[in-house]
């Protein structure tokens, strides 16, 4: 069996996060502590968090966002976190979020449509145009390419949109699947794409355009949630069910 590297077990941990954003779950911020505690809560107050990432170039800066859609922003690696940005929703799902590795200061909070700030949190501006979010009316995924910051992808329940211009307008992908849970790009080649459905996992290799299924969920027995690639070898997928 092949081993995993640091990283992609640190995206595992991260991503099982994700999923109880949003499914909903909120969970707490928590570190080792040194004292008689083994933990230490590193909040925000607000609780309740469905989300968390980090600036991949100043760790110690963490965004968290909770579940009706408070953003709050952390720069000392979660001892005091600032409140940044509220979008307000009743759907206890949660809001996600997503940061650019290669222009850390672009993030995108997603759920009931997308919102992107360019400035590491401080603003944020709605950018749906072109994208149809389906009878959900939700956001479910959204994948940034790792060499482009530009080109983003957003998984719905209607289908796979995608966007060339860091979110300003949005087009369905030709041919794309539907019943989208998560999305993940190659980090050594980002033509190449997948999406994780309830009926399995399709990919991409051409940024896209057209898809093929290469895992179904009854060879897992299981619903795929999300495929993660090891950087290290991006050969080595892991899937989530």
């Amino acid at each position: 069996m092949a081993r995993l590297s640091r990283t992609t077990r640190l995206i595992v941990a991260l991503g099982a996060l994700a999923l109880l954003g949003a499914l909903g779950l909120g969970f707490t911020l928590l570190r080792p502590a040194e004292e008689e505690s083994p933990w230490e809560f590193l909040g925000p107050a607000e609780g309740d968090v469905t989300s968390l990432v980090f600036d991949p170039t100043t760790p110690t800066t963490l965004y968290a966002a909770t579940r009706f859609g408070g953003v709050y922003k952390s720069e000392d690696g979660g001892t005091t976190w600032r409140w940044r940005y509220l979008r307000q929703s009743r759907d206890v799902r949660g809001f996600l979020l997503a940061i650019a590795p290669t222009t850390p200061t672009t993030l995108y909070l997603y759920g009931d449509g997308v919102y992107k700030s360019a400035d590491g949190g401080e603003t944020w501006r709605a950018v749906n145009r072109g994208l149809k979010l389906g009878e959900t009316k939700w956001v479910y995924a959204l994948s940034i390419d790792p060499t482009n910051p530009r080109v983003v992808f957003a998984g719905t329940r209607n289908g796979v949109y995608k966007s060339e211009n860091g979110g300003d307008t949005w087009r369905k992908v030709a041919g794309s699947v539907t019943e989208i849970n998560a999305l993940s790009i190659d980090p050594t080649n980002p033509r190449v794409v997948f999406a994780e459905t309830g009926t399995g996992v399709y990919k991409s290799d051409d940024g896209g355009a057209t898809w093929t299924r290469t895992w179904t969920s009854t060879g897992l027995n299981s619903k795929v949630w999300d495929v993660f690639i090891d950087p290290a070898n991006p050969q080595v997928l892991v899937a989530r069910t």
